[in-house]
């Protein structure tokens, strides 16, 4: 059985909209032997902590936790190596515009290239990887 307010994790994160929260709020900003602390991923965009820094104002947090650290310091492009057909322009395109090519071989049944593409990228071009 769940703890009242406890998440579906069994955490206790609470919305800044919950009468609960809020009153809580004010009751540890009244304490000064209590330190509020935010916990949000490091993977947050900028803007999006922001708001959340604006939502949890009542809260008066004196610390920021980051948690998720691996996903955020995880290399934000791969290393990968491609055979495009050569009837794949807009393919070719994205790897010379968004990536950073490598090598390119010419190759009679396509184009090799050795490219480093950002992650979110690969999944549109993974039917053209080369395992080696």
């Amino acid at each position: 059985m769940r703890k009242q307010g406890a998440g579906p994790r069994g955490g206790g994160g609470r919305s800044p909209s919950d009468d609960i929260a809020r009153d809580m709020f004010r009751v540890l900003a009244s304490r000064r032997d209590v330190r509020t602390h935010l916990v949000i991923p490091a993977t947050t965009p900028p803007k999006v902590a922001e708001r959340l820094f604006d939502r949890f104002a009542d809260a008066r947090p004196a610390r920021v936790v980051l948690t998720r650290l691996d996903e955020a310091l995880k290399p934000r492009v791969a290393r990968l190596t491609l055979r495009l057909p050569y009837a794949d322009g807009p393919a070719l395109a994205a790897c010379y515009e968004r990536g950073r090519v490598l090598s390119r071989r010419d190759e009679p049944d396509g184009i090799r290239l050795e490219v480093e593409l950002p992650r979110r990228l690969l999944a549109s071009l993974e039917r053209y990887r080369i395992r080696d």
